[in-house]
């Protein structure tokens, strides 16, 4: 396992990575040591691109440990733009299963890779925000930072945060 520490207006993360993927990003009170690799380097690169409001082009490849179900869920929730959010009901709905909003949560509640698979974008029905890995100030904190650098620069969609096919 490899492991980068990459510090951001948002917090300090620690990304770790796995034959070749990014496998977990977690949040963390300060930085550590790093063993990256080429592909923590690229999704450093991507943190930053977003954080800076830029478009990053290359793709991420994620291979979180996970259900077939929760990768369902997280397949779809990868197709949420930055800007834009989707209610648990409606990723249900879009798997096929339109009762399944809880088990919808509880799949973003496991999300490994929570900015990247970017689970920030799914709120409660009424619009109201609800769990996040990060915390809700955090989730406040990208939703608010999507809406004014992505509808500001309509033209600029961070491609980083539209998962890489997933590994298998």
């Amino acid at each position: 396992m490899n492991i980068k520490y990459v510090n951001t207006r948002f917090g300090t993360f620690a990304l770790m990575s796995e034959n070749g993927a990014l496998t977990a990003l977690k949040s963390v009170s300060e930085a550590g040591v790093d063993n990256s690799c080429p592909i923590l380097e690229k999704a450093e690169k991507a943190l930053r691109s977003f954080e800076n409001g830029m478009r990053f082009e290359d793709e991420i490849p994620v291979n979180p440990k996970c259900t077939p179900f929760q990768r369902k869920v997280y397949e779809e929730i990868s197709k949420i733009l930055p800007g834009e959010t989707a209610s648990y009901s409606e990723i249900a709905q879009r798997i096929g299963n339109k009762n399944a909003s809880r088990a919808v949560g509880q799949a973003l509640n496991k999300n490994p890779i929570w900015i990247f698979i970017p689970c920030h974008r799914v709120i409660g029905k009424n619009k109201a925000l609800t769990g996040f890995a990060g915390g809700l100030e955090l989730k406040k904190m990208l939703l608010e930072h999507e809406r004014n650098v992505y509808f500001a620069k309509s033209s600029a969609i961070c491609t980083a945060f539209v998962a890489a096919p997933f590994r298998t």
